[in-house]
This record gives C-alpha cells, structure tokens and sequence, in this order.
C-alpha cells in the first residue's frame, strides 16, 4: 500500500465527516447506554471530540472527568477505520484509558481482502491474537455473517477482551 493509497483511503473517513454523512453516528443515545456514564472519544484526522451521554452535556475537547480511567470499552468501527498498521498505536492510546481487568467489547467485519481492501479493514482472530498478545486475554463472541455488505461472505464479529 502506498502513502497516496492511505491517504485516499483516511481521506475518505474525513470526507464522511466534513459532509456529515457518518453513517455509523446516530443522533439518539443507544437505550443500553441510557443508565451509564458514557464518554464517546470520536477521532478523525483534523479533530478529537468527546461527547458524553446525559446527563452531562456534549463537550469539545478533552474535560477533566474524561481523564480518569474506565471499566468498559465499546469499540464498533474504530479499529476497523485505522490503518491496520497504526492499530498497535491505537491499542497504546487505549491502554492509558482502561484500568486493569477492563473489558473491551469489539466488533469488526472480516472479508475476503481480494475483493474490498478497505475502509472498514479487514480484522479477523489472527489479527486479534497478535495484536492483543500480552494486553488483554479475548474472547469471540460471535460471528454473523452479514450479505448486506456487499460481498459474497462479511463476517461481523464481537469479541470480549479483558486487560491485564
């Protein structure tokens, strides 16, 4: 993969925002999430917000309550828009957020790679075995394979990690 051909392929994650056409965001608050204390971290390249789940207002920036450390972590299209070779750095900026024995619950596509290189990348059990190896013990959850995606056979899987 080329420099052009990462570019191309972040700059088409930044086009969905400044066009406001994310369609992974809602504008209601998921109902499971109603009775936590929720802080969403939504990254792009040119911008970090944090919005938190009411009762706290949406917020810019990242406020003091956001800094201490938490117990959950659901991450449904993050590490599949970063770059497969930046996903260790992402690992990294999430271990200064979660405290020891933390769960992680990640949901990611796997496809055959040969006819969609992504965004959303590609993640499978190998992917996630290398890449959690010494941080987090996992566990698959769930496979469900999806044909609205596009392609013959995407597998959307759910995995539980727990943090050392």
């Amino acid at each position: 993969m080329t420099i052009q051909e990462d570019n191309y392929r972040m700059g088409f994650w930044e086009s969905c925002w400044t066009e406001e056409k994310s369609l992974w965001h809602k504008d209601q608050i998921h109902p499971i999430l109603r009775n936590y204390e929720v802080v969403d971290i939504t990254l792009n390249g040119s911008e970090l917000k944090v919005f938190v789940a009411e009762p706290l207002p949406p917020t810019s920036g990242i406020p003091e309550y956001a800094t201490r450390k938490v117990d959950a972590v659901f991450d449904r299209g993050s590490m599949v828009a970063i770059l497969p070779k930046l996903r260790k750095d992402y690992i990294k900026f999430m271990q200064k957020w979660v405290k020891p024995g933390s769960k992680l619950l990640l949901h990611g596509p796997e496809y055959d790679t040969s006819l969609k290189e992504g965004p959303p990348f590609n993640v499978n059990d190998t992917h996630i075995t290398k890449l959690y190896e010494g941080i987090a013990h996992h566990e698959l959850l769930e496979s469900v394979d999806n044909p609205s995606y596009g392609l013959d056979k995407t597998l959307f899987h759910a995995w539980l990690m727990t943090f050392n």
